[in-house]
């Protein structure tokens, strides 16, 4: 993923954008690319458990790996959030498409 964690980097696209929404939905970027950067971040996290078992129990984390730890912790936020409103019905409000597009953005940060 080249360091990139935010969905409108990784997707080359952004969400709050409708042309870039359109885009996305169209050429299926999230069925595309979202499941490599779950397992990708499920991948990692199994890494720092096992160095954890091997170690005793301690993970000496240093400045870079503290950050990047909480890069991930934010993807998998924003994702678990971003799944939770797309499950959502949210026809039954006036403005739920417009309400659910600022959401969308927000959580993309």
């Amino acid at each position: 993923m080249g360091g990139k964690t935010r969905c409108k980097e990784i997707l080359g696209k952004d969400f709050s954008k409708p042309d870039d929404l359109a885009s996305i939905r169209r050429e299926g970027l999230v069925k595309k690319l979202c499941p490599h950067v779950l397992q990708v971040s499920i991948e990692i996290i199994e890494d720092m458990l096992r160095q954890c078992e091997e170690e005793g129990g301690y993970v000496r984390l240093d400045a870079a790996a503290l950050a990047e730890t909480e890069k991930i912790q934010t993807v998998l936020r924003s994702v678990g959030r971003q799944n939770r409103l797309r499950k959502m019905d949210l026809s039954r409000w006036p403005d739920g498409n417009a309400a659910k597009n600022e959401w969308l953005h927000t959580a993309d940060g």
